[in-house]
């Protein structure tokens, strides 16, 4: 049996408050446009998550050092009706304690798919998801990234 075809774009773009102190917007701002089509039934919602990591302040990993991270946020979990969804989300968050949003340098965003194939059903990373399909006809993004300067 042929697996559908599996598409899904994800782009971002960032707006960035210069504001430090309290604010009344988020200190982080991403309007996500995300275009999903010929998912299987069992794919029933989505959400993006963001990450912006500080250019000055690191920490020891196991692996080196990397940036440390001054915010995470997501959005809200919106229906895929059909297989399909297209529109756009939006994700804000603030810093975190202690964390100041003016040294935000790098920034990632990923696509997550709630697959309710299980009784419980669970979230899943788009891109794993997508990597089984066997017959992408097009090609697809779930994941961008950048620098906020």
């Amino acid at each position: 049996m042929k697996k559908g075809s599996v598409c899904a774009y994800l782009t971002a773009a960032l707006l960035l408050s210069a504001d430090v102190g309290p604010a009344l917007a988020a200190d982080f701002a991403f309007k996500i446009p995300v275009g999903l089509y010929n998912l299987r039934p069992a794919i029933t919602a989505g959400k993006v998550v963001c990450r912006v990591w500080d250019r000055f302040n690191t920490v020891e990993t196991k692996s080196g050092t990397t940036p440390k991270l001054i915010g995470v946020g997501e959005s809200e979990n919106f229906a895929i009706t059909k297989g399909i969804y297209e529109g756009s989300v939006l994700v804000q968050f603030n810093a975190g304690t202690g964390m100041n949003p003016i040294n935000g340098s790098d920034w990632a965003c990923w696509l997550w798919l709630y697959d309710a194939t299980t009784g419980t059903g669970k979230w899943v990373d788009a891109d794993r998801l997508m990597a089984t399909s066997y017959n992408r006809t097009k090609p697809y993004k779930t994941g961008d990234q950048g620098y906020l300067r």
